[in-house]
């Protein structure tokens, strides 16, 4: 599978996975904007950018920026979607963070609590 396929279908796993949850989900026209779906929890609308996540050292990674093909340049999400829903295949997880608490290339959420007692982002504490 191409990036852009894998990332297709993380999009149609977190769909389904909300729909079967019961959130209304709205998908934007055209394809010139920096966020997937809008989330509709019946309070408020989020506008949410999907991405894939995969588990190295039992921590989920997932990138919080996309690439220029052409140039290179790196683009964060920061005010152009609110939150993040992460689908990972390697653990089938769901996960739901904040755009603005996540640095601007990538972020990591933790599996298992470190031995050392260091404070870490918990993937539990972002399950959705």
């Amino acid at each position: 599978m191409s990036p852009r396929q894998k990332g297709e279908l993380s999009e149609v796993k977190i769909l389904a996975h909300l729909v079967e949850k019961g959130v209304a989900v709205s998908m934007p026209f055209g394809v010139c904007h920096r966020y997937d779906m809008i989330i509709d929890d019946g309070s408020k609308l989020e506008r949410a950018q999907c991405k894939t996540g995969h588990i190295r050292n039992g921590v989920i990674v997932f990138k919080t920026c996309n690439t220029n093909g052409f140039t290179g340049k790196e683009k964060p999400y920061y005010n152009q979607a609110d939150v993040f829903l992460i689908y990972c295949p390697d653990n089938q997880g769901y996960y739901k963070i904040p755009v603005d608490t996540v640095g601007h290339r990538s972020c990591s959420l933790r599996l298992d609590r470190p031995k050392n007692g260091q404070t870490v982002r918990m993937a539990k504490d972002f399950e959705f």
